[in-house]
């Protein structure tokens, strides 16, 4: 088998189908198997992929663990050389396997441990609002500790062996837990960037990473862990991490309404690295100050649509 699909899954019945078929519908020239694990769904997500695809697709049900344990179990049981990740409510577009396994079948004797695809964001009317087009092309381990610089974790691919040796998704983390395995394969292999956009990122009310504030508290977890584990990140730098955190936040907190937050937040973010008073961020800060309005006002001349 040369790739395992690899779908986690948890209350996904309404669009789980819906990113299956897009993995169904790839046209390669090898041989590739799909592994839908139900992480504990308290609906039918496991009776309606069976119901719909049948033997085309291997159905994994477990208690909840969390999308890294989710992940951990279907890597696990893969049969595949190579591991494509896909989150149920993401997509594919056509082309996406047969890119990245050309990849990596033309540089045999590269240290390639991940590969990604540049993404499309798309909001719950299906209108792409964005783009994600980070590239990496080789030793990526110190730009990507500064910050992420990886794509969405559904165009992810990685060999099983990749897996094997750096170990799995740290089930501590929910959100980020896929930019921190990036962190672990970087350290000892090469990643790199297909430069097309293969992989959609639907953002609509049930995506775990729109919830701003965990999402928050699991940036500032990962950031400890970091400090923690590796040398490369004294205290300065630390700190510096916290205000890139801060900064990426921000613009979240203010859509949600949350104004005192974003101001505390912005002064926070200032004291820990204050070159960031020249960051976009603070724009969000000033407007927050206006409260109310200052989001209708953001939302007109922005053009804000989330």
């Amino acid at each position: 088998m040369k790739v395992s699909v690899v779908i986690p899954a948890y209350n996904a019945e309404k669009f789980v189908n819906q990113a299956v078929e897009t993995v169904l519908a790839q046209e390669t020239n090898f041989p590739f198997e799909v592994i839908v694990v139900d992480d504990g769904s308290t609906d039918n997500t496991a009776e309606v992929v069976r119901q719909k695809f049948g033997d085309r697709v291997r159905v994994i049900s477990q208690d909840n663990r969390g999308v890294s344990g989710a992940r951990n179990t279907g890597i696990e049981a893969a049969k595949g050389e190579l591991i494509a990740m896909l989150d149920s409510d993401d997509y594919w577009l056509p082309g996406k396997l047969q890119a990245q396994v050309d990849f990596f079948d033309s540089h045999p004797d590269s240290n390639i441990g991940l590969m990604d695809t540049f993404t499309e964001i798309v909001n719950n009317q299906g209108k792409i609002i964005e783009v994600l087009d980070r590239v990496k092309h080789g030793e990526s381990f110190k730009e990507l500790l500064g910050h992420n610089i990886m794509n969405q974790p559904s165009s992810m691919m990685f060999p099983k062996k990749v897996f094997e040796a750096v170990g799995g998704f740290d089930r501590e983390l929910e959100g980020v837990e896929d930019y921190e395995f990036s962190l672990r394969v970087a350290r000892k292999y090469e990643i790199h960037t297909i430069e097309a956009v293969y992989c959609g990122w639907v953002h609509h009310s049930e995506n775990v990473t729109l919830n701003f504030e965990r999402q928050h508290a699991q940036s500032l977890k990962l950031r400890k862990k970091l400090y923690e584990r590796y040398p490369e990140v004294d205290e300065k730098e630390y700190k510096r991490l916290l205000a890139k955190s801060l900064m990426y936040f921000i613009p979240w907190y203010f859509r949600g309404g949350r104004y005192g937050d974003v101001i505390v937040m912005a002064v926070k973010m200032v004291r820990y690295d204050p070159s960031k008073i020249t960051s976009k961020a603070m724009l969000f800060a000033m407007l927050a100050c206006l409260g109310p309005v200052g989001r209708k006002l953001h939302r007109k001349v922005a053009r804000d649509k989330r």
